[in-house]
């Protein structure tokens, strides 16, 4: 059974894997322009991106709570202290690449998460894993402020002078940011248990 944080991802990436699907359908056997198609590939990788975003909120405060303790009034009152702390960094937290999720999990919850991620890309390592999701973020970054797609990204695909996004390109997306939540749900439960003594059937 997954955290409650994993299944609210697995819905909202859903969504976007909709949006993906339709996308692809022919409509009275015309088929959608290449701008249009590519603003349903932007939609996608945007959704995606704030699936991610959401989790990682979701997940440090699904852990706070996992590590109540309501019969110890003291230890009760710095949890929900930073418990506050927790939502109020929540409200802060807006650009999910590498590190800002890292350290946004870190902090919170005393897991280090980059072994876990390391490899969440087939055949990476911390290094080509890290790369991916900043690039990710890169690319959304450039739609969503009406730049061009990033010359520098290796992945998308090249027409003439444009970079663009493609079927592949958001499936690997859907891919990836699934893997990532997998292996951090993983990680915080062997945290929980071993730290804290708490088993939760993640």
């Amino acid at each position: 059974m997954p955290s409650r944080a994993r299944s609210n991802f697995d819905r909202s990436i859903s969504r976007a894997i909709l949006l993906r699907q339709t996308c692809c359908v022919q409509r009275r056997g015309t088929r959608l322009s290449d701008d249009i198609r590519q603003v349903h590939y932007h939609s996608h990788l945007a959704a995606c991106v704030a699936s991610w975003e959401a989790y990682v909120e979701a997940i440090v405060l699904e852990f706070s709570d996992r590590t109540a303790r309501p019969l110890d009034p003291g230890f009760s009152e710095i949890r929900d202290l930073l418990r506050g702390c927790i939502v109020a960094a929540n409200k802060k937290f807006n650009t999910p690449n590498w590190n800002n999720s890292r350290e946004h999990i870190l902090k919170h919850t005393g897991f280090d998460p980059i072994t876990s991620w390391s490899a969440s890309r087939r055949g990476s390592n911390s290094i080509s894993a890290k790369s991916y999701l900043d690039e990710i973020l890169q690319v959304r970054h450039s739609f969503a402020h009406g730049f061009p797609l990033p010359a520098s990204v290796p992945w998308l695909t090249v027409d003439g002078a444009n970079r663009l996004l493609s079927v592949r390109n958001l499936k690997d997306v859907e891919s990836f940011l699934r893997a990532l939540v997998a292996s951090t749900d993983k990680g915080l439960r062997t945290h929980l248990a071993s730290v804290y003594g708490v088993s939760v059937g993640w």
